[in-house]
């Protein structure tokens, strides 16, 4: 129903005297000289003194004015709900920002008498440049008709929409850094500021090929990703994700100088941070991911993958990790489900996640990450994971309880051997050789659970690099060192053929350790065994 339907919202007269009243007008128009001398913003317009008709109407038309100003404007929206039919088109405006009374008191959302649903409320991208756009004090309410429990995706565990009249995204740019469109004007300054996304079908904020974006101190929940592709300088900050019905945030392919700090990220479908490549595309690069808290993540705490490189990632507190949920829990899944830190390169074939090979076998790899100062705790697979990485750094991070004691069916044990699952921190174990140039020191690895972890470390060292100073504590099998080494009678041992030349078990038959050659177990003489 739209607001041609109900009691009129207040006339801009009368919310002006409400505001006046209560002291609110002094805060919604006063500006600090400080503010105002770097704040371009010189004209104010309210989105209700140019009702005719529709909210669609009003929108259409305040955003107009918009245009034919010169220095840009203040726009405001001072009713209690909007409902909209079709996108609110900013492309060509610069120095605008529109803004609400507050996240929960000016509510956007789709006409629920439209037919089907809307694709967003706001678009950026045509052939005018666009600059400096800020969304401030918005509300967004996707129409979604309940609340589900726990972690919920369409296709698994759904969220319920209504047939008709629902909104899919709040803000949408796409802009000609991204290569699949170069034509486009430049889209250089968007910036999303105390806002509020509830039940969005899609990505409520989507941004593609732009410069200078901001997101900071806004709530979403019950959205899929918020997400970042082909940009340039990202900031997202002190942001809240609940529930995300995808990633928590994806800082995806092309993106460069984006920092991502002080979020707060809880129950995501897949992984809380993604900063990864998709499809054919090579992950992002230049990137700070500090100080962010991420629990309950139904695949992957954090994510740097398909040759994410030059990325710090410190501070950081990842609680619990998954192996999937529902419909994509299963012991068949990659090796990235249930990690807290993964890292790795884009291989070859683009349609694989990992590869069982060297380095050779990787068109990208993960290069020069720095790893330290996180704490990892009840990843269900692994600590920190990493393969088709060069010049790799994971310090002083503390890892406690990584690994399950059983496959998804709850009975089954998992076996010693099972070498990336229960692991505090190592590289992936069928593609060992394809990290080099890889430091593991001075992290505390612990599990309190009598043992469930294997290995402290996996035994499956990088090729080139330096191990020391590491602290393992409860893991099954562990050495001063921090190299363990599976235990095995003569008669249960592993075929040589499931481990790189070099690894080595101890066989308690003989009271020995043996070696792999990739093929036949060798004792210390070189003899086969």
């Amino acid at each position: 129903m739209s607001h041609d339907d109900t009691p009129r919202s207040p006339s801009r007269r009368s919310l002006v005297a409400g505001l006046a009243a209560t002291g609110g007008l002094a805060a919604l128009l006063a500006t600090p000289a400080a503010e105002a001398a770097a704040d371009p913003l010189t004209r104010r317009l309210f989105v209700e003194d140019f009702r005719t008709t529709s909210d669609q109407q009003a929108w259409e038309d305040a955003v107009a004015a918009c245009h034919a100003l010169t220095g840009g404007a203040h726009l405001i929206a001072s009713a209690p709900a909007y409902d909209f039919t079709a996108p609110i088109d900013l492309t060509g405006l610069t120095n605008v920002t529109i803004e609400g009374l507050g996240a929960d008191a000016t509510l956007l959302r789709a006409d629920p008498a439209m037919s089907g649903s809307l694709s967003r409320i706001f678009k950026i991208g045509g052939s005018s440049d666009t600059r400096n756009i800020t969304f401030r004090g918005l509300g967004f309410d996707g129409g979604m008709t309940s609340e589900p429990v726990g972690h919920a995706r369409d296709g698994a565990q759904p969220r319920p929409f209504p047939s008709e009249g629902y909104l899919r995204t709040g803000i949408f740019a796409q802009g000609p850094l991204d290569p699949d469109t170069p034509a486009l004007g430049e889209i250089d300054g968007i910036t999303v500021d105390r806002c509020r996304f509830y039940g969005l079908e899609h990505l409520p904020v989507h941004v593609n090929g732009a410069r200078n974006v901001v997101v900071r101190d806004t709530y979403f929940r019950r959205c899929k990703d918020v997400g970042f592709t082909f940009c340039h300088s990202v900031q997202f900050h002190h942001n809240r994700i609940e529930w995300s019905a995808d990633n928590g945030v994806s800082l995806s392919r092309g993106c460069r100088e984006v920092t991502c700090s002080g979020n707060t990220i809880a129950g995501s479908f897949f992984s809380g941070v993604f900063a990864g490549g998709f499809g054919d595309d090579i992950g992002p690069s230049h990137l700070a991911i500090v100080g962010n808290t991420v629990s309950d993540s139904g695949i992957g705490g954090i994510e740097l993958t398909r040759g994410t490189c030059d990325t710090l990632v410190q501070g950081n507190v990842v609680e619990g990790v998954l192996r999937g949920v529902g419909t994509w829990n299963s012991d068949g899944n990659g090796p990235w489900y249930g990690v807290g830190i993964m890292i790795s390169g884009m291989p070859l074939n683009h349609s694989s996640s990992f590869s069982s090979g060297d380095q050779g076998d990787y068109e990208q790899l993960a290069e020069r990450n720095v790893i330290v100062g996180n704490l990892v705790r009840n990843a269900e697979r692994c600590g920190i994971l990493f393969h088709g990485t060069d010049h790799l750094t994971v310090l002083g991070n503390g890892v406690h309880n990584a690994g399950s004691e059983y496959y998804i069916d709850g009975v089954t044990p998992i076996p010693d051997d099972a070498t990336y699952r229960n692991v505090g921190i190592g590289a992936f174990a069928p593609a060992a050789g394809s990290s080099t140039n890889t430091t593991i020191m001075t992290n505390q690895i612990t599990d309190s659970r009598g043992g469930v972890m294997t290995y402290g470390i996996i035994p499956r060292q990088p090729s080139t690099g330096m191990i020391a100073g590491n602290v393992i504590e409860g893991a099954a099998q562990t050495t001063p060192e921090g190299f363990p080494a599976p235990v095995h009678s003569s008669a249960s041992r592993p075929a040589a053929s499931a481990f790189p030349p070099g690894s080595s078990i101890f066989d308690t038959t003989t009271n020995s350790p043996l070696w792999s050659d990739g093929s036949t177990w060798r004792d210390a003489s070189g003899s086969p065994a």
